[in-house]
């Protein structure tokens, strides 16, 4: 049968409210001892926040200490806790800003519904994922890593930060299905092409010289979540 062709005024109006993680309100309205968390104390916690970062270029997550965040931050160890419970809970801050936005994924508002700019839609989502993934590799994959060892709190953020790709794909998908067709079979479809998008992008990154080259690789993903959609 022939598929109509969708425009923004079709797609379910939910879908254009999603955001990711990283479009959410993340600065705590307290720090750990119950104080306010007033302009000085936000400078403050970005300060140990930014140092991570610069720290985490030559350092794996695993290896960080509060001690040597302190130090790059110019402040002390008992400051750091007054901000943070632990490193633990300095890296679940610093992944609620590591994903792709929202904006990023889809800066059309009817993007993957309009099936002429479908190719182009899908190339500007799987690029923001791994521009993401080159910005903060070491991040997420510490995110993925206590998710997939059942820490509830790195498990629900990568959930939400999946979230706004998830539904805006199973939408995609389900409007260009059969009358019928059900909400939880596209949702297990999108859940696929999702986690093929991740994996790939943790590949990129990690690119080495065997193997696929980066535009093969980008290319192939991009015909299969395309073919996924219009099937």
């Amino acid at each position: 049968m022939t598929r109509p062709r969708f425009r923004g005024a079709a797609t379910p109006r939910n879908v254009f409210l999603c955001t990711t993680g990283s479009d959410l309100p993340t600065t705590p309205l307290s720090n750990k001892i119950g104080q306010r968390l007033g302009p000085s104390g936000r400078r403050t916690r970005d300060r140990f926040l930014d140092a991570s970062r610069t720290l985490l270029a030559s350092t794996s997550p695993i290896d960080l200490t509060a001690s040597a965040i302190s130090k790059q931050a110019g402040s002390s160890p008992a400051t750091f806790y007054v901000y943070f419970d632990d490193i633990r809970d300095l890296l679940l801050a610093l992944s609620e800003t590591a994903s792709a936005t929202a904006d990023a994924l889809f800066p059309q508002a009817d993007a993957l519904f309009v099936d002429e700019r479908l190719a182009q839609d899908i190339a500007t989502m799987i690029g923001a994922v791994n521009a993401a993934w080159d910005r903060n590799a070491p991040i997420l994959l510490y995110r993925n890593l206590e998710a997939d060892r059942g820490d509830a709190r790195f498990d629900e953020l990568r959930t939400r930060q999946a979230t706004p790709m998830l539904d805006r794909i199973a939408a995609a998908i389900t409007m260009r299905r059969d009358p019928g067709f059900a909400a939880p079979i596209a949702t297990a479809e999108a859940g696929v092409l999702v986690a093929a998008i991740e994996r790939i992008a943790v590949r990129m990154h990690w690119r080495s010289a065997e193997g696929p080259r980066p535009k093969d690789l980008a290319d192939a993903l991009a015909r299969l979540v395309a073919k996924g959609i219009r099937a």
